[in-house]
């Protein structure tokens, strides 16, 4: 079972992204259930749990906390049973906004000996308002991420576009890059790319 982490502050395109890999895994595999999805919700309703479940999918959904402090316990309980009850090809944790993804993984990684790979989404269209407010959150949801995509290119100019990659650069600079729309076109090369089979 492949485990991607997908973090991202509220609003930059992590649950549209999400549909997408869904789509692409599931016309891949042989499996009844190729995906789960492990939502990681604050406060006493899921809305993103309401999308997602509606379209057939295998949901847990985590409520009231942030998977990676207080609700760390029930984290591993919740990917435990999905790796035994269901056995997906993926299971794709969408983080809540507030969430810092690599305790996240360093949790499952020390409690369960499970690899657990990281997508950050940044959003283009917000990246300079949110990057002095913002910076300590987006320090910690960058700096260990293994690929970080640059979603809503289509809401920018080239230039800024390049002053992204710059700029996320200075979180994280070993991490990839990607480029994209996610409520266009994803490609099955980028899908690929962010699961970490290329």
């Amino acid at each position: 079972m492949k485990v991607l982490i997908v973090g991202g502050f509220l609003g930059s395109g992590k649950t549209t992204l999400l549909l997408h890999l869904i789509e692409h895994e599931k016309v891949r595999s042989n499996k009844e259930v190729p995906v789960a999805v492990l939502e990681n919700e604050i406060g006493s309703i899921g809305i993103d749990d309401r999308v997602i479940g509606g379209k057939g999918y295998a949901v847990t959904t985590m409520l009231s906390g942030c998977a990676c402090c207080t609700l760390a316990g029930d984290l591993v309980r919740a990917v435990s049973g999905i790796r035994a009850d269901i056995d997906p090809d993926l299971l794709v944790i969408e983080a809540t906004g507030l969430a810092v993804p690599c305790d996240m993984k360093r949790n499952l990684e020390a409690q369960l000996g499970v690899a657990a790979r990281i997508c950050t989404v940044v959003d283009a269209s917000r990246w300079r308002r949110m990057l002095v407010p913002l910076q300590t959150l987006l320090s910690q949801q960058l700096n260990d991420a293994d690929l970080i995509c640059i979603n809503k290119i289509d809401l920018v100019d080239t230039e800024e576009i390049h002053f992204i990659e710059s700029s996320v650069r200075t979180f994280n600079e070993t991490a990839c890059t990607l480029t994209l729309s996610v409520t266009e076109h994803v490609s099955d090369d980028a899908l690929e790319r962010i699961v970490g089979e290329r």
